[in-house]
């Protein structure tokens, strides 16, 4: 398939992907020299800045070239380049931390870093991976509600954070042979090879066995997060260089003192450190101190429920650079962790990005992006201290998308009720509607959502790439379950677009792909719910989440799946009719339009998921491998070059 977008096709996206910025260990003819000293007119760099990036960074001659690739340093000429490209491929990314004072005042960044933001210091391309770092250290965790219902009693590897598979009980009683544990520290872990990791058997393993912390009940979660704390506390001593790191990022840490959520873990990482692992050396300050800044910049995993239909971690990185990041919860930017011995956060740009433009993103994408500013405002209070003022936040439609709007109680009005104030907890409530004057209190808002949402406890999330393919009549139930919902709801009570409902149509679309994956009879209006509600979504969506996201990614891959079983099951019918009399040029254009649209869903779903590299177990990898001969659209292909009587390039 080409790179370059169809013009008659509107869903096909060009995706192009910085090779220096993936691996960043590229020789310097992938970062060329400048023809000149270029001023950009938005790049933010002082004079003085300017001054020195004039001199080679070997030599000191006068009038040297940037690279082209970060402009952040200067060379003579191409062998000084090579000559020096050793020291300055690990910062070479068209990136840079600047002090906030440093920007102009309509420029106004919000996140955890107080002091310093990330800027581009060139033109980003749209999906170019423009920056990647390896983290400072990562852990099991955080336990939030949707990483314990997933988990189901299952325990979590210390080392690589994994679900341990195939297990079903953790206690003291349990002998069986699938039990895979530390011969150490009694912690569990994937295999041998995760027990002597590096991240485990150095320290914190001594650390456990020495004063036998066990971990043998699992719902005892703050252990599990205070070896994030633990891991921390033991740079001290075994990697000085990261402990300096660590110790410069900005927590605020009286703030953490005052937030109840933060407290309780501040206070479970002094416990757990002092009086279960018997570290005395280290005080309650600097215990505390360490916990705040875990605590406040985590990047916790994005591979949760409601995503891509399977999480096979529960885990949390902390970045150096990274953390500098600002919030926004319409980024132009999104992070993903590259699992490895030193795992990798990186970063890649959703929209092209401006030279002299903030890099922003989502801090929480699971937590914040399909959420109502309701939902996202007290998340982003609680976790890093700050009220969001995005223009999705200052809008009380969210950008036309009404995730949070209630239908007026008003019998004679057709309008909604909309928060003059969204980011703000206590907003009164209007309707939209020119002639309505209608007027609501917060509380009553609440009411009515948290109705709507016991509606659908009934209908829990179930993971459908672990074992649901046994249980198709309790999916075909929830399809049927939640789409009476979803129409009782919609319009009468809220938007039809309500957070609410969203999520509810997205475990739809999920357990319909894992149907008709399943099941060999299956009826067209499953592929019909599929196409209907993705379509849907992709609007929403390129509002909410613009560019080449993963929840686009996501959807186009649900889409593509229904085409294709939709595609199947029509050449299979032509091919029966074929043998009987001629097929109907129309059918036939109509399946031939339906498999290219297929076709470039799936190459654009491809290429967004190839961001994290094809992560073993994921639907990424998944669809990453969708290219093998075995898979049933080659069949398809078959059966339309026979149909249509010609040849279709794959």
């Amino acid at each position: 398939m080409a790179d370059e977008a169809s013009p008659e096709h509107p869903l096909a996206i060009s995706v192009e992907i910085n090779p220096s910025s993936r691996e960043n260990d590229c020789l310097p003819e992938t970062c060329p020299l400048s023809p000149a000293l270029v001023d950009h007119e938005n790049e933010i760099v002082t004079a003085e800045n300017q001054r020195e990036h004039k001199l080679c960074a070997v030599c000191g001659v006068n009038n040297a070239r940037f690279c082209t690739n970060c402009r952040q340093i200067s060379y003579c000429g191409k062998e000084h380049q090579t000559q020096h490209w050793k020291a300055h491929k690990a910062n070479c990314f068209p990136v840079k931390v600047v002090d906030r004072s440093s920007l102009c005042e309509s420029v106004k960044p919000q996140g955890r870093a107080a002091s310093h933001v990330l800027v581009a210091t060139r033109d980003i391309k749209q999906a170019e991976v423009f920056f990647q770092e390896s983290t400072i250290l990562s852990a099991p965790g955080p336990w939030d509600s949707d990483a314990i219902e997933v988990a189901k009693g299952r325990p979590i590897c210390v080392s690589c954070c994994e679900i341990i598979r195939g297990y079903c009980d953790f206690d003291d009683d349990d002998d069986d042979e699938s039990t895979i544990r530390c011969s150490k520290c009694f912690w569990p872990v994937c295999n041998f090879f995760c027990e002597s990791s590096k991240r485990h058997s150095e320290y914190e393993c001594k650390i456990l066995s020495a004063n036998n912390v066990s971990s043998m009940v699992l719902n005892q979660m703050p252990d599990y997060e205070c070896i994030l704390v633990l891991r921390a506390l033991g740079l001290k001593e075994n990697d000085p260089e990261r402990w300096m790191k660590l110790l410069n990022l900005e927590a605020p840490i009286d703030t953490c003192m005052d937030a109840e959520t933060s407290l309780l873990f501040l206070n479970n990482a002094v416990k757990f450190v002092r009086e279960k692992c018997g570290l005395k050396q280290y005080s309650d300050g600097l215990i505390r101190q360490v916990a705040s800044i875990c605590y406040v910049n985590a990047f916790c995993n994005e591979d949760h429920p409601g995503e891509n239909g399977y999480i096979y971690k529960i885990a949390t990185y902390i970045g150096d650079v990274s953390s500098k990041v600002s919030h926004s919860c319409v980024a132009n930017s999104e992070w993903a962790v590259i699992p490895s011995e030193e795992d990798h956060i990186r970063f890649r740009a959703l929209v092209p990005i401006k030279a002299g433009d903030l890099i922003t993103t989502v801090y929480n994408y699971k937590k914040l992006c399909h959420k109502s500013t309701i939902c996202r405002q007290p998340f982003l209070s609680d976790h890093y201290f700050f009220s969001c003022s995005c223009e999705r936040c200052l809008d009380p439609s969210e950008l036309n998308t009404f995730l949070s709007a209630v239908k007026c109680p008003s019998e004679k009005c057709d309008g909604y009720l909309l928060p003059i104030e969204p980011n703000k907890s206590n907003s009164v409530w209007t309707c939209n509607s020119s002639t309505c004057d209608m007027i609501e209190t917060n509380t009553w808002v609440e009411e009515i959502t948290e109705s709507i949402t016991r509606k659908f406890e009934p209908f829990p999330y179930k993971d459908p790439m672990r074992g649901l393919a046994k249980q198709m009549t309790e999916t075909k139930r929830h399809i049927v379950g939640l789409k009476k919902l979803v129409d009782r709801y919609s319009g009468s009570h809220v938007h039809p677009n309500h957070y609410l409902l969203l999520n509810a149509e997205w475990k739809i679309m999920q357990n319909c792909y894992y149907y008709i994956m399943n099941v060999k009879h299956w009826s067209p209006d499953v592929i019909d719910l599929i196409v209907s509600i993705g379509k849907k979504h992709l609007e929403i969506f390129d509002k909410l989440s613009p560019g080449v996201s993963r929840r686009r990614g996501y959807i186009l891959y649900f889409l593509q799946s229904g085409l294709l079983e939709s595609i199947r099951h029509g050449t299979a019918s032509l091919t029966k009719l074929h043998k009987k009399k001629p097929v109907d040029p129309e059918k036939q254009e109509s399946l031939k339009k339906a498999y290219f649209d297929m076709m470039k869903m799936r190459a654009e779903s491809v290429k967004i998921f190839s961001f994290k590299g094809g992560i073993k177990n994921s639907m990424e990898e998944e669809l990453l491998n969708f290219s093998s001969p075995d898979q049933p659209f080659l069949s398809c292909l078959k059966f339309l070059e026979r149909i249509l009587d010609q040849s279709i390039d794959a």
